[in-house]
């Protein structure tokens, strides 16, 4: 099979696919998770990007060597590698299914143990955000059941990365005839989700306000010949 450009289709087995076994909360299995991104944060305001996977999961490089987001423990042998992609909303299914090949060959060598002799449980996570704030739903919510994302921290998740990518393409738009870009710093989009708080308790100084009220009105309308007349001054 060959494909636009002359490029011929692999014919290696698709591994790269979302394993069941991780449907649920997978930091709950281990206590030494670690994280990295693949972003240099020593300099806010031009960032830069960083080192490919850590050297205790792979030494690697090239094209399909280097996602976004990585997050590992070494006592269960676990990797999940997360890459983020904006396109436009039409593309979301062609570019989530573009980067699951692109890093394919990485999870079977993970898998197989061809790095470091060591036989990972491998997981790639695509997460696609439209240029217009649209979601993948699916690939988006397999994330945040892998990671265990509680329903609030969810939608507070998802307006950030929203807020993110609408204000990013308009900056985009800005400078669209522009020949050279400043750098510019990350946009902090992220609001924490507020917490539920706790229902106040009736005090017994407001029951027995209550019950004044309903015996003044009770009082008020049995008395008044016109109901019109009513006076609510009850206490507060």
């Amino acid at each position: 099979m060959v494909l636009k450009g002359g490029a011929k289709a692999s014919s290696k087995p698709f591994k790269a696919r979302h394993s069941a076994k991780m449907s649920t909360n997978v930091l709950e299995r281990a206590n030494d998770w670690q994280v990295q991104f693949d972003l240099d944060l020593e300099s806010i305001a031009s960032p830069k990007r960083a080192r490919a996977l850590p050297s205790e999961i792979a030494v690697v490089s090239g094209e399909g060597s280097c996602p976004d987001g990585v997050v590992w423990s070494m006592e269960t042998k676990t990797v999940i590698m997360l890459e983020l992609t904006s396109p436009w909303e039409e593309n979301l299914g062609k570019r989530h299914k573009q980067k699951m090949e692109k890093y394919n060959q990485l999870v079977i060598d993970l898998e197989q143990g061809k790095h470091n002799g060591i036989r990972w449980n491998a997981q790639l996570l695509c997460v696609e955000i439209g240029a217009r704030g649209a979601l993948h739903e699916m690939a988006w919510g397999r994330m945040c059941n892998t990671f265990g994302i509680s329903k609030k921290t969810r939608k507070a998740l998802r307006d950030a990365m929203q807020d993110a990518a609408i204000q990013c393409s308009h900056f985009i738009f800005l400078c669209r005839y522009h020949k050279v870009w400043d750098p510019q710093a990350l946009r902090d989009t992220w609001v924490p989700p507020q917490r539920d708080l706790p229902a106040v308790p009736k005090t017994d100084s407001a029951a027995s306000c209550d019950e004044k009220n309903e015996k003044v009105l009770e009082e008020q309308v049995s008395s008044s010949s016109n109901k019109g007349d009513i006076s609510l001054g009850m206490c507060q």
